[in-house]
């Protein structure tokens, strides 16, 4: 569930940060816009680049952004740790 303080930095139209994985394990970093549908993160692709490919294998992934609330070089940022799922597919 996420909470009121997190609701800000997800819907202000900045890009974040989403970091899949590989085959291998190795981290896949990307920018997205993200945005929220009631409690849900959801994010939009304009095609099925590696980082989509890799969540049907894997569905860890972590997403963060600046919020552009803190002092300048000390911005405060949102982590978000979840499991990712895509449109169609049974998610739990």
């Amino acid at each position: 569930m996420l909470n009121d303080a997190t609701r800000p930095a997800l819907t202000s139209g900045k890009l974040v940060h989403l970091v899949t994985l590989n085959p291998d394990g190795s981290p896949r970093v990307s920018l997205v816009y993200v945005g929220l549908d009631g409690d849900t993160i959801v994010s939009g692709h304009l095609g099925e680049y590696r980082k989509i490919k890799n969540v049907p294998r894997d569905p860890r992934i972590s997403l963060s952004i600046g919020t552009g609330d803190g002092i300048p070089g000390f911005d405060n940022y949102l982590v978000v740790e979840a499991s990712a799922c895509m449109p169609g597919s049974t998610c739990s």
